[in-house]
């Protein structure tokens, strides 16, 4: 993605489209902004803290601007994160409020398969993850499975468990 500061254009291509739970469920630390809603409203925009020191000079970017496609769009800075480990399963320096396409009219309920996505869910103390994931082929069918017929396609989810780690820079 094409990204303008001012007068200076970067392209870009480590960025996350998160919903406004992203930091309910990750532990990446913020170094300014609100975790409960840095990521709530359309055109918000957190950053890396390489990604503020590059476009900015600074890490007190709270309020700024940046500019994205060609400068069609205008993006709020709401938040600032420490930088992403190198060896990160999401490697990404910007997350882009997914509020954003909604406001931009992209109906995301019925879109399915034109991005690439991965979700995560964080399952309650207790769950049974076995279980649910015996539903996943029904809710698939119920939601898509008009168009995979349509496509002669079929698509599977699976649930994956991932270690939650808080993630903090070793000096």
């Amino acid at each position: 993605m094409l990204v303008t500061v001012g007068d200076d254009k970067y392209q870009e291509d480590k960025l996350i489209l998160p919903d406004s739970t992203f930091f309910d469920v990750f532990t990446f630390p913020l170094l300014s902004g609100n975790a409960k809603t840095a990521l709530s409203e359309p055109f918000s925009v957190v950053l890396t803290e390489s990604k503020a020191k590059k476009y900015f000079g600074s890490t007190n970017v709270i309020g700024k601007t940046i500019q994205i496609g060609g400068r069609e769009y205008t993006l709020k800075v709401t938040g600032v994160i420490k930088d992403v480990p190198e060896n990160s399963q999401m490697p990404f320096d910007m997350l882009f409020s997914l509020s954003t396409y909604k406001a931009l009219g992209v109906d995301l309920d019925n879109s399915w398969g034109n991005f690439g996505a991965m979700t995560y869910l964080l399952l309650e103390k207790g769950a049974d993850a076995a279980k649910l994931e015996k539903k996943l082929p029904a809710f698939m069918e119920r939601h898509i499975g008009a168009q995979m017929k349509k496509n002669n396609m079929h698509y599977t989810l699976h649930l994956e468990h991932l270690k939650m780690y808080t993630c903090t820079q070793r000096e």
